[in-house]
């Protein structure tokens, strides 16, 4: 209570009396704006994104991990479903099903993320066997391809890769689209190469920016 009121003082929260309960400020949106606009990683991003985007019609992506979710910082929605088109910057996806999520994963220290692995399991509770065992096999994708997939959503599939900025900090870009009618595997490994050099190019960007 006492720092739910100190939250109160500050301007983050207001109280709703309809619901009788508490809800975010405008003040939030307000740190959100600041936070994005202080990140130039992202703004040399973007364009190549949608350029991407805007050329296969399909969804791309760019996230960071935040406890034990992956949270979305920018994202170009231009694939045909509407099965991502709620997925915006600030939205928040598991980590231990999705490709972000994976991706992510195989980028971090071997240290950080058999911490990262063993909070997974705790959260998932009987569902961990099956789900380590996707891990291991984005893994060894990552690994071989340089990028995973995976169906996260019903009648979508997901296929990403991670990226690094010069200084250290890391990233996980997707491209994500309808599981296509034909193959799955021509369109995982055409989409494969699609998203391995986009990072590539966001990567080189970055080198000449940083």
């Amino acid at each position: 209570s006492r720092l739910t009121r100190s939250l109160v003082d500050a301007g983050f929260l207001s109280y709703d009396h309809g619901e009788q309960g508490y809800r975010l400020s405008v003040a939030c949106l307000s740190l959100a704006l600041s936070y994005r606009a202080g990140q130039a990683a992202l703004d040399a991003a973007l364009p190549l994104m949608r350029g991407l985007a805007e050329g296969r019609r399909i969804n791309v992506g760019l996230a960071v991990l935040d406890q034990t979710e992956m949270v979305y910082l920018d994202s170009v929605r231009l694939g045909r479903s509407s099965l991502f088109r709620r997925l915006v910057p600030g939205s928040r996806i598991p980590t231990a099903t999705t490709a972000l999520g994976r991706a992510y994963m195989s980028s971090m220290p071997a240290g950080e993320r058999q911490a990262l692995l063993r909070r997974l399991a705790a959260e998932q509770g009987s569902h961990w066997p099956r789900i380590q065992k996707e891990i291991s096999a984005s893994f060894r994708d990552l690994k071989q391809h340089g990028y995973c997939w995976a169906e996260w959503q019903q009648g979508a599939v997901a296929i990403a890769a991670s990226v690094r900025e010069p200084g250290g900090q890391r990233y996980a870009l997707n491209v994500s689209s309808q599981i296509p009618n034909g193959p799955m595997e021509p369109f995982i490994a055409s989409h494969g190469k699609l998203v391995r050099e986009l990072a590539k190019a966001i990567e080189v960007r970055w080198q000449t920016l940083f």
